[in-house]
Formats: C-alpha cells, sequence, structure tokens
C-alpha cells in the first residue's frame, strides 16, 4: 500500500479516532446493541 492510498483511506486523525472509540466505549450499556446506538432514531435494536 502507498503512502497515498494510506492517507486516504484515514480519513480522520488519530485523535478523532480514539476520541470515537473512547465515545463509543463510554456508552455501549445505554443501547440494546451496537446497531442501536449507531442510529439512535432507527428500528435497528
Amino acid at each position: 500500500m502507498t503512502t497515498k492510498t494510506h492517507n486516504k483511506m484515514n480519513k480522520f486523525s488519530v485523535e478523532v479516532r480514539e476520541r470515537a472509540v473512547r465515545l463509543v466505549q463510554d456508552h455501549w450499556g445505554e443501547y440494546p446493541s451496537l446497531a442501536a446506538g449507531a442510529f439512535p432514531g432507527s428500528h435497528a435494536g
């Protein structure tokens, strides 16, 4: 994989990705499924 291709795949900075992971981990138990948490207005759960 070239650097250019690799950079396109990493659209978000490391900090943003780490924050997203923390948010998911912190709120994991508030929803019946990952899909329900990702799409709270849907019928995914």
